[in-house]
């Protein structure tokens, strides 16, 4: 599952980019060592490939069912985007740590706070997040979460500094009241848009059904290899392109927010020891081990 594709995390990237405040903008020049925060913002896609490396796949997700929460659905033991964000923060807040660590803690961190912000990436556990789900989409069969993960960008032709810049100026008035919040709460927002997703517009189901729209995808409906592939419209691109947009400029606003508080030397907040401690101490174990095995860039 590669949330967003290049141009999208690269959107959000430069969104976050603009936001930062001069010390954050020093600690990731720092960093980078000149590599640009749109650059990077792929990395945790592009070394998925690496054998060595897959056990970080189920960092880029979470599963929540309809009705549960992220405390009461039954977590992964591999991992998920919640835990994996806490941990990445807290490598980025440890000053004993090296700069080689949090350099790529924060190419990984830029990158999941994206992925969160991608509906389908807080998913049902019965799908996979959409991945179950075949469609046929601008005359290709293909899964929803592939639609999800960047072919609804496809006609997005301006360029990511473009796409960014109109997002900036368009969402400034809002910035300040869209960055607040944790990664639960920005979890439960991307699990309420996701019935967003599962509607298809003017489509056969729909035609069939009298209807302008109808819901498809059911979970009881995934394990039947029969059913026919759901065919979506233009219409569902020209319903759901402007949500892809807003959640790329909350990804950018967010992950900028955050990095400027990081970089502030400010406390952490009561709510965000309250997630820790309810998370526990087993972050080192999964995260940890897996991302010692990354020695894919030099510093």
């Amino acid at each position: 599952m590669y949330s967003w594709g290049r141009e999208g995390h690269r959107i959000a990237a430069a969104i976050t980019e603009a936001d930062l405040s001069p010390a954050a903008r020093d600690a990731l020049a720092e960093l980078l060592g000149g590599e640009s925060l749109a650059r990077i913002s792929t990395y945790a896609d592009e070394v998925r490939e690496n054998p060595d490396l897959r056990c970080g796949g189920p960092f880029h997700y979470v599963n929540i069912d309809d009705g549960e929460t992220y405390w009461s659905q039954r977590r992964s033991s591999r991992g998920d985007i919640i835990a994996g964000l806490v941990y990445l923060e807290d490598r980025l807040r440890d000053s004993a740590a090296s700069r080689r660590e949090r350099a790529l803690a924060l190419r990984y961190y830029v990158h999941l706070l994206s992925d969160l912000h991608q509906p389908l990436h807080v998913g049902r556990s019965c799908d996979r997040g959409g991945v179950a789900i075949r469609v046929r989409y601008w005359g290709k069969n293909t899964s929803l979460h592939s639609v999800w993960d960047g072919r609804l960008l496809y006609g997005e032709k301006r360029g990511y500094t473009k796409v960014a810049r109109d997002l900036l100026r368009s969402g400034r008035a809002y910035s300040r009241l869209e960055s607040a919040g944790t990664y639960l709460d920005w979890a439960d927002e991307s699990m309420l848009l996701r019935e967003r997703a599962y509607i298809c517009y003017r489509c056969a189901a729909a035609r069939d059904a009298d209807r302008d729209a109808v819901e498809f995808g059911a979970c009881s409906t995934v394990e039947d290899y029969d059913a026919p592939v759901q065919r979506l419209s233009r219409e569902y691109t020209d319903r759901n392109l402007p949500l892809v947009r807003l959640q790329l400029w909350r990804a950018g606003i967010r992950t900028a927010a955050m990095l400027n508080q990081i970089f502030s030397g400010r406390p952490l907040s009561l709510e965000q020891r309250e997630l820790r401690r309810r998370l526990g101490q087993g972050g080192e174990r999964i995260y940890g081990q897996c991302l010692a095995r990354d020695r894919g860039f030099p510093l």
